[in-house]
């Protein structure tokens, strides 16, 4: 513990340096010159105050170990999953957001999964996160070591999904853009155990928060922001998920196309609330046992195949 505020760029200079301790100081920022150190296989940052890392931190293609634990951050950003190297990432002691909380409790493996596919949808406007809440099952598996232990681990938690902490992590690097909800076209939430989708997360309408867009210097924004419509979302499809309802705010989603709710718990469909989805053309309810009958509302739907 030396209490060190700021780490100096010449760091960068020590292209040979495998291993960098720096916990419990009082760092708020790691120069970018750190990406020089292209041979550091472990990096320990935990106990400080940082609540981003610096852009080029994923040309460091040698990190198996990276300790973020006690820090200030909200989020991590998806680029980091580029970094498949990494073996162990320590999350603990941060307040995040971005991974939620039940996709840091899996494996490290699993995290940047999470991340990366975050990454991938900040280009492709097609954000696929299937089967990322539940850890696989090897993974399970590998974690037994006796029958109790297996039975223990076929238990599936409920997941309430936050749109937010999928669609908005906030904290990004300087230059590397959101990915903005009303350009997403894609979400794929299928096989995450997901009970309930929250309905304001949906539709945008959260008009008293504020947007944290600007950031200057790299620095994360504050825990505000606006949300905006899904209003270009064209393919939405949550099967094998625990759903018993669809929130009213589903109504706004009029873009929709394409929508996959197979192998949930639904009883019913409010008519109203689906009457606006004329565009779509794909319709999955299949699987849903204890859905009797179909809304009149769907007699509408001209282009439904």
């Amino acid at each position: 513990k030396n209490e060190i505020p700021e780490l100096c760029p010449e760091i960068g200079q020590l292209t040979e340096l495998v291993h960098l301790a720096l916990s419990k100081n009082l760092l708020t920022f790691l120069p970018e010159t750190l990406s020089n150190c292209i041979l550091l296989q472990k990096l320990q940052l935990n106990t400080n105050k940082l609540s981003f890392l610096p852009q080029d931190i994923t040309q460091l293609t040698a990190l198996k170990v990276l300790d973020l634990r006690d820090n200030g951050f909200t989020a991590i950003a998806p680029q980091l999953g580029r970094l498949s190297c990494i073996t162990e990432l320590r999350l603990d002691g941060n307040a995040l957001r971005t991974p939620p909380g039940y996709v840091c409790d899996l494996e490290t493996k699993a995290v940047l999964r999470f991340l990366d596919r975050l990454d991938v949808a900040c280009y492709t406007d097609e954000l696929d996160l299937t089967n990322l809440t539940v850890p696989k099952e090897k993974i399970l598996m590998s974690k037994a070591k006796n029958k109790r232990q297996k039975d223990k681990f076929k238990t599936i938690p409920e997941v309430e999904v936050i749109m937010r902490d999928f669609i908005f992590p906030h904290g990004m690097w300087t230059g590397m853009g959101p990915l903005r909800r009303e350009k997403l076209k894609s979400l794929n939430l299928a096989g995450n155990a997901i009970s309930m989708l929250y309905g304001p997360e949906l539709s945008g309408e959260r008009k008293s928060c504020t947007v944290p867009w600007g950031m200057a210097g790299g620095k994360a924004p504050d825990d505000g922001w606006e949300l905006d419509p899904l209003s270009s979302l064209t393919r939405l499809e949550l099967q094998h998920n625990r759903l018993k309802e669809l929130p009213p705010e589903a109504q706004y989603l009029t873009s929709l196309t394409y929508v996959d709710l197979n192998s949930n718990k639904l009883a019913a469909l409010d008519g109203p609330q689906i009457e606006p989805l004329t565009n779509l053309t794909h319709l999955d309810l299949g699987g849903n046992k204890a859905l009797a009958r179909l809304p009149l509302e769907m007699g509408l739907y001209e282009k439904l195949v």
